[in-house]
């Protein structure tokens, strides 16, 4: 089974599509030696990306944490022509939330917070309403707090404007829930962006630095948490009207709900310790 998940940016561009499981190398694994599964997977995103002279994507195919297959079709670059390979880099938008829910059940799992605790315990000067917010809701999104992207534009701040972290917390803290936590599933960036907040005050690092330490450095990941950074190498994010691309990019430096810079060959590696758990056991300390 070959499943493509496709990555936006705050533009609305599609700029990855990262296949995760199914086919595996025909001669790594002993298919028979009419197998075509690579051939069927680069069909899938031929599919995908028609032109290979406009924007594209990249992807992978992961058996047992082992890339098996990996391709890139398209421009990373159409001013320049440079075309999107393996290597490319790309932002990987909201499936960034998964190394958010894992860094806050790293730290629950070393009783340094619970996901009962209220999301007020982690303020300064916290609303009322926070009280009933816990982490917990947060990460199920049934927090029914207000996406921080419709409050900033609500202000008049553009997606073309600058914003930050602190701009989108005081902008949720100044709001009212849209429900009473628990009601209901109501997906808002709001909920990470927190939940990333949570992380520093709890351990008094920035949370990119977090990530570094406890994830992308002792699991050897190729992997980066860079908002709004041109990050070497990476694929740059385009609109598309009329049949026309337009380039598409945004100054909001927001963290925890996105902006993990990667490849979708070191996804897959990620995803394979999901299966082992080797990630767990090397980012949490044997008590001695």
């Amino acid at each position: 089974m070959i499943r493509t998940v496709p990555l936006r940016t705050a533009g609305g561009a599609v700029i990855a599509a990262v296949v995760l499981s199914g086919a595996a190398h025909p001669q790594a694994y002993g298919y028979a030696a009419g197998d075509d599964r690579e051939k069927r997977s680069a069909e899938v995103l031929q599919e995908l990306v028609p032109s290979p002279d406009g924007p594209g994507c990249a992807a992978a195919v992961g058996e047992r944490g082992s890339v098996v297959w990996e391709e890139g079709r398209g421009k990373a670059d159409l001013t320049t022509g440079r075309t999107i390979t393996p290597e490319t880099v790309f932002d990987m938008a909201s499936n960034s939330k998964q190394f958010t829910a894992d860094a806050v059940l790293l730290l629950a799992g070393r009783h340094r917070l619970a996901l009962d605790d209220p999301l007020s315990a982690y303020l300064d000067d916290p609303p009322a309403w926070t009280r009933d917010v816990t982490l917990g809701d947060l990460m199920r999104h049934t927090s029914g707090i207000t996406d921080y992207q419709d409050l900033l534009e609500a202000e008049g701040i553009e997606v073309t404007d600058p914003a930050g972290q602190k701009e989108a917390i005081a902008a949720v803290l100044a709001s009212q829930p849209e429900d009473p936590p628990g009601k209901r599933f109501s997906y808002s960036n709001s909920n990470y962006v927190l939940l990333a907040h949570v992380v520093e005050r709890v351990t008094g690092k920035p949370f990119p630095a977090f990530l570094q330490q406890e994830f992308f450095t002792p699991l050897h990941l190729r992997m980066t948490l860079s908002p709004a950074v041109d990050v070497p190498g990476k694929a740059k994010s385009y609109d598309e009207k009329d049949g026309s691309f337009s380039p598409s990019s945004s100054p909001w430096k927001q963290y925890g709900d996105g902006s993990v810079q990667t490849t979708p060959g070191e996804l897959v590696r990620w995803a394979d310790n999901y299966r082992t758990g080797r990630g767990r056991r090397r980012a949490v300390p044997v008590p001695g």
